[in-house]
């Protein structure tokens, strides 16, 4: 950089050395940088090397990436980041729609990756707009397989979006498979993360799926999935509200409340 200040790939991964180690300010500084030369850089990169090896998309997914994951660092340093407008009244939606933007440009250039995808799906989440959200979250099937979770994020965008058969069949997919790692656990602790993991999203998706058999009314199969959750959350000495409060206002076929964390 001393000797080519505008060296868009030396900018990019200056970048990426501060947010490996968790700096988001001089992170964003070569980031931005990286992308504003990127159309002005040295002669060299005009080679073909250079032009295959180098991309912006993936610059601008990671300045997605600093507005998504650093909302509390980059709050609280006003005018820290001199090209946007950082306000510590700021509420954190206006970051991820800084993040949006960003990830948008990304994905413009071509830049794809199962983190942009869920980021961006659940940005659309977040803002009630649950066919986008949907539409980004249904590319990560293959990393369901590590992490099944995701299949709630889409369970809970179908429900959302009234589709209560495509909901079911999420819910069902996720308690399928955490109730066999479940049942190899003889002895449920809190204190445990790996065990939390567990209980808490399985919890959870059973209390969705027993508002799915409400919205499809089906009294029977909607008390046994309260209850499930109910108790699947007991075995970890905690309580699922979530389920208790749509047991006792079922019979009055209220709305049900679903768990979106």
């Amino acid at each position: 950089l001393k000797l080519e200040p505008e060296y868009f790939s030396a900018l990019h991964l200056t970048g990426l050395y501060h947010y490996s180690i968790r700096q988001p300010v001089p992170a964003y500084r070569y980031l931005k940088r990286a992308a504003d030369t990127y159309g002005s850089q040295p002669d060299f990169t005009k080679e073909d090397f250079y032009q295959e090896t180098e991309s912006i998309g993936e610059t601008y997914a990671y300045l997605g990436n600093i507005f998504y994951y650093f909302f509390d660092r980059v709050k609280t340093r006003r005018g820290a980041l001199e090209d946007e407008i950082i306000d510590n009244e700021i509420e954190k939606l206006a970051n991820y729609s800084i993040a949006e933007q960003y990830y948008i440009a990304a994905s413009n250039q071509d830049y794809n990756s199962p983190e942009l995808n869920y980021n961006l799906g659940r940005i659309y989440y977040l803002k009630n707009n649950y066919s986008m959200a949907l539409d980004r979250w249904l590319h990560l099937y293959d990393e369901a397989v590590r992490s099944p979770e995701i299949m709630m994020s889409i369970g809970n965008a179908f429900y959302h979006n009234g589709n209560f058969e495509s909901a079911r069949g999420e819910y069902l997919k996720l308690i399928s498979i955490l109730e066999y790692e479940a049942d190899k656990i003889r002895n449920p602790d809190s204190r445990r993360e790996s065990h939390l993991k567990i209980f808490q999203p399985l919890s959870s998706a059973y209390n969705n799926l027993g508002a799915v058999y409400q919205q499809l009314n089906d009294p029977q199969r909607r008390d046994l999935a309260y209850w499930k959750s109910i108790d699947f959350m007991k075995r970890i000495d905690q309580e699922n509200e979530y389920a208790r409060v749509n047991l006792a206002r079922s019979h009055r076929n209220a709305e049900p409340l679903i768990d979106e964390n």
